[in-house]
């Protein structure tokens, strides 16, 4: 009959057919495979429109502030958290971590780069310390073990007694850079390496170009004999910057 037993089709030019999953013999049937276009048509999933699409995941997932969203076009597909004390749903920002390789930062809610700058940080602000500074990233074990430090509590002490760092990590801990008296246009300090950005038009005599307002000078180095100036490249070239004149980023 040109049927060959285990194929799934008869002789040329004849429908395609599907044996049922059952055994050969009395009682077995062939029925007819539906096509492409019939199994199409019964498809349960809707067709969607690229911007519905994108409402929908927003709407499902996206549990990140407005304010936020604006940074990823929206599409965020899990919460931020903070890698430092562990606030869920919390923006990010990055902050510096000096002392170490050059630009290195941590992205860290407000909070912690508050804290973490002061002298006396809040103890139950970082409670959450004794999970998050075994961190893969060097810069939030630096940001921990400096933070442990400066907390004059038993369970401080301890945690700072278990973390362990490499010999390259623990010297970059301990190489806290010293109060600077260079300060920002806001009375922020400033340290080498940081990023600050133009609050007005500058001429630069014997440059031959005016620095704009806005313009962002990265890595800047501090003239140690003169807390009103600072050092950065614009357009090029190395100038100094009056420190009145800029403020951190």
């Amino acid at each position: 009959n040109g049927l060959r037993m285990g194929s799934v089709c008869l002789r040329a030019k004849s429908p395609i057919w599907q044996r049922p999953n059952r055994p050969h013999g009395a009682g077995a049937s062939l029925v007819p495979r539906p096509s492409v276009r019939a199994r199409r048509s019964q498809s349960t999933t809707p067709n969607l429109s690229p911007a519905q699409f994108s409402r929908i995941v927003r709407s499902a997932f996206c549990t990140v502030p407005q304010t936020v969203q604006s940074g990823c076009a929206g599409l965020c597909l899990t919460p931020m958290t903070c890698p430092l004390c562990a606030t869920a749903s919390a923006p990010l920002t990055q902050t510096s971590v000096p002392g170490g390789p050059a630009d290195a930062s941590a992205d860290i809610c407000a909070t912690c780069a508050e804290q973490t700058a002061s002298a006396t940080p809040d103890p139950a602000h970082f409670r959450a310390l004794a999970s998050t500074m075994w961190s893969e990233d060097p810069a939030i074990q630096v940001l921990a073990a400096r933070t442990l430090a400066k907390i004059p509590e038993p369970w401080a002490r301890d945690l700072a007694e278990q973390l362990y760092l490499d010999d390259e990590t623990r010297a970059w801990a301990e190489n806290v850079p010293q109060p600077s008296a260079h300060r920002d246009s806001n009375g922020v300090p400033l340290a080498s390496g940081d990023t600050v950005v133009l609050i007005k038009d500058l001429t630069v005599k014997g440059a031959g170009f005016t620095a704009k307002r806005g313009t962002a000078v990265q890595r800047i180095s501090l003239v140690a004999d003169n807390p009103a100036h600072i050092e950065g490249r614009v357009e090029g070239q190395r100038i100094v910057i009056l420190t009145e004149f800029v403020k951190k980023r």
